[in-house]
This record gives C-alpha cells, sequence and structure tokens, in this order.
C-alpha cells in the first residue's frame, strides 16, 4: 500500500501543478474590453470563395467567434451566423492560418475572445 501511494505522490509531482494551484498558467480567456492592449494581426489570410458555390455564384457572410490564445495562435472557432455552411467552413479555414501579437492585461500575453465578420463575393 505504502509502495502504491508513493508512486501516486510521484504522478502527481511529475505531471506539474493541479489548475488552480500556484505556477498554473492562467486559462482565463477574456473580452476584448478587459485587455490593456489588444491583439494585434500580425498574419491574415483571406478565406477562399468555397468551390462547391462557384456555379451558383452567391455572395455571403460568416460572423465567426474565436480564441486567440497567450501565443498569438488562433484556437476554439465556432461559428456564429453564416449565409451558406460552405462560407462557415471557408472563414474557419482561413482563420486557422491567422497569427497575433496577443492581446495584454498589464504586461502578460492573455488569452481574448475575438468575433469576427468575413464576406465572400464570387
Amino acid at each position: 500500500m505504502a509502495r502504491l501511494l508513493t508512486c501516486i505522490i510521484w504522478l502527481i509531482a511529475a505531471t506539474g501543478p493541479l489548475p488552480g494551484e500556484p505556477g498554473q498558467p492562467d486559462a482565463t480567456v477574456y473580452s476584448l474590453r478587459e485587455l490593456d492592449r489588444a491583439p494585434v494581426l500580425t498574419k491574415r489570410v483571406d478565406p477562399a470563395y468555397p468551390k462547391s458555390l462557384e456555379a451558383e455564384k452567391l455572395s455571403g457572410k460568416a460572423l465567426a467567434v474565436f480564441v486567440v490564445d497567450a501565443n498569438g495562435n488562433v484556437a476554439k472557432i465556432e461559428s456564429l451566423n453564416a449565409s451558406h455552411p460552405a462560407f462557415a467552413e471557408a472563414a474557419r479555414v482561413a482563420l486557422l492560418q491567422w497569427k497575433f501579437k496577443p492581446g495584454k492585461k498589464g504586461s502578460k500575453p492573455v488569452a481574448c475572445r475575438v468575433v469576427q465578420p468575413m464576406e465572400f463575393n464570387p
């Protein structure tokens, strides 16, 4: 029993701090208005017009919300609204390629939520 307890304690120590303990990275996702400095877009990739809609020549829009993490990467993309599902997917593919200088709270880079509209024209 003592050997099992020692193994469990060693395993916990080897995996680092538990959530909420000192030394654990801040997992908070802030809104833009909570930041001292908003994220700055450093790489933008325009969404491609969906090939599946080329024959229809539809114009449309997509509205996405995503997280810019503390490293400036885009994560957790969700479509809030899209005039066609293909526009939502094209927006997601483009957003995954975007890069940011992360937003800051005080002097610390933090994650924040961003809402981005996109327009599509044939």
